[in-house]
């Protein structure tokens, strides 16, 4: 594989790591978002959950729909702990993913470099080549000047 083709490659990996960072980061927003409203609502069921004050009284019919209040927040907390779970394992296979993409990503740039490394040799040696070639061109025909000279 020349050295352009592993120059898009690198790019487009870099790129798949890129949306793969940014992947993690919403699902990582979207998790503290889960969190803080399980936390709220978590408070609130444990304020209606406490026994009022004392000399406060409820009624029958107040009482009743303070509990089913407190069922119903129940109910959106586990609710919310499922959706957080789901959450942190997406967030997981992200992060996964993430570390692939980018390993990835930095083993064909240090191919890309290395290419770039061998090709930059390769055009030494053959700078180097033709430095010489030239050098014996001008020798040989300094030489040939001279043969059949005679000196007085």
């Amino acid at each position: 594989m020349g050295s352009a083709q592993l120059s898009r490659l690198e790019i487009l990996s870099e790129k798949r790591a890129d949306r793969s960072r940014n992947s993690v980061n919403c699902s990582r927003n979207k998790l503290a978002q889960l969190d803080q409203h399980r936390s709220e609502l978590k408070s609130i069921t444990r304020e209606y959950q406490t026994t009022p004050e004392s000399g406060v009284m409820f009624t029958a019919k107040l009482l009743a729909h303070r509990r089913a209040f407190v069922t119903q927040l129940t109910e959106k907390v586990d609710a919310l702990n499922l959706q957080r779970q789901q959450q942190q394992q997406i967030l997981n296979e992200q992060v996964h993913e993430l570390r692939d993409r980018t390993a990835q990503s930095a083993a064909i740039g240090a191919i890309y470099q290395e290419q770039q490394r061998v090709e930059q040799g390769r055009e030494a040696r053959r700078e180097q080549q033709q430095q010489d070639e030239a050098f014996r061109r001008v020798g040989n025909s300094n030489n040939n000047d001279g043969v059949g000279a005679v000196d007085d």
